[in-house]
């Protein structure tokens, strides 16, 4: 039976929380947002930084914004089987829109344990912990003890075999598989965390944190379909997370449901104003569902705050192109400004073919019409 303090070890998985900033990625990567109190989102390493992955874009894509939730083992009382709690979520869809993928998942291609540390062989908790894997490999306090050891020295792959033997020795143990599958999340085996999450799920449909994390194994497949369902679900059981409306309105993006994504994006900004991808994924929204005057002040508002920010100053160029077509009398203010904007982003980073090329078609426009 696992003791509370072996239990509690298990929640060093919260110490693995890392924030990365937001990416326009075309697949979702995973970024950390604000988690509710002593819920530290447990986040798989992704994402680019803001400004690199628009170099070579004029401002179309979205950018992917939540984090994922990690499991929690303090306070089980000792000889008790822990129970996962329902009470964390993250985002995404609603619609009935077809999936813009099949939901049958790909094969995950590669296993890369990130920062794998050795631990240190004269260390006794390391001796005892291979003395464990050796003769004593259903010993389920000692498999708690060298999982906690496992996570602490970052040393993921003697992590995960503590936690598959210990699914093996408790099936049944909705919190097990949910580390589990929080390890699996990290190292990106989205099928893996699918199977254990959804084992969860069937026993505990109350849980809003495996829902969450469901949703956003699915959505790393391109399972649109299947992680809209998990998003719904985890949003009825905490409507107020930001980060589950922000995942879901990238959901609607890419399934191109434009208006629902404006709703999800304007709700969690409600709740997180400061987030500048959720807002430029706004803008995309309202620009793409024919609103872009409105798209374009989004983005300026997060111009204001962030002057040198080169997916915003991109966005913003060219929204401003496109929207010179709307008011034939008045185009030439937007092809202005959309030159001085693709100026800016080129100033701050020169190498970025696709917004030179925007530029040059500016200064082609501004030309002919200043022709005599």
């Amino acid at each position: 039976i696992l003791t509370s303090a072996a239990l509690i070890g298990l929640g060093v998985l919260a110490g693995l929380v890392m924030r990365t900033p937001p990416s326009e990625a075309p697949r979702p990567a995973i970024d950390a947002a604000d988690s509710p109190p002593g819920e530290s989102a447990f986040v798989a390493p992704a994402a680019k930084a803001v400004g690199h992955e628009d170099r070579n874009d004029v401002g179309g894509g979205r950018i992917a914004v939540a984090a994922v939730e990690r499991p929690s083992f303090a306070g089980v009382p000792k000889g008790e089987s822990p129970v996962a709690p329902s009470d964390t979520a993250a985002d995404e869809p609603a619609s009935a829109s077809p999936d813009v993928a099949p939901d049958a998942p790909p094969p995950v291609a590669k296993v890369v344990w990130p920062k794998a540390r050795r631990m240190p062989p004269e260390d006794a908790a390391w001796r005892r912990f291979m003395n464990l894997r050796r003769q004593r490999p259903d010993d389920e306090v000692l498999l708690a003890e060298g999982l906690e050891r496992a996570i602490a020295t970052e040393h993921w792959p003697d992590a995960l075999w503590c936690a598959d033997r210990l699914v093996e020795l408790r099936p049944d143990d909705g919190r097990i598989r949910f580390a589990r599958a929080s390890l699996n999340l990290r190292r990106r085996a989205w099928i893996d965390a699918i199977d254990d999450l959804e084992v969860v799920v069937a026993a505990e449909p109350e849980n809003a944190r495996a829902w969450h994390n469901l949703a956003v194994a699915r959505q790393a497949l391109g399972q649109l379909s299947g992680a809209r369902r998990a998003w719904d679900r985890a949003i009825a059981l905490r409507p107020e997370s930001s980060d589950a409306l922000a995942r879901r309105g990238e959901v609607f993006l890419d399934l191109h449901d434009w208006s629902s994504a404006v709703r999800d994006f304007e709700q969690s900004l409600a709740a997180e104003p400061d987030a500048v991808g959720v807002r430029l994924n706004l803008a995309l929204a309202l620009w793409r569902d024919g609103r872009g005057e409105e798209a374009l002040g989004v983005v300026e508002d997060v111009l204001e705050r962030q002057p040198r920010n080169i997916v915003a100053l991109n966005r913003a160029a060219r929204i401003a192109w496109d929207l010179r077509l709307s008011e034939p009398d008045g185009s030439m203010r937007y092809v202005e400004r959309a030159a001085a904007l693709a100026s800016r982003s080129l100033e701050a980073a020169p190498n970025q073919p696709e917004v030179r090329r925007l530029l040059q078609e500016c200064q082609a426009e501004i030309r002919r019409t200043r022709r005599p």
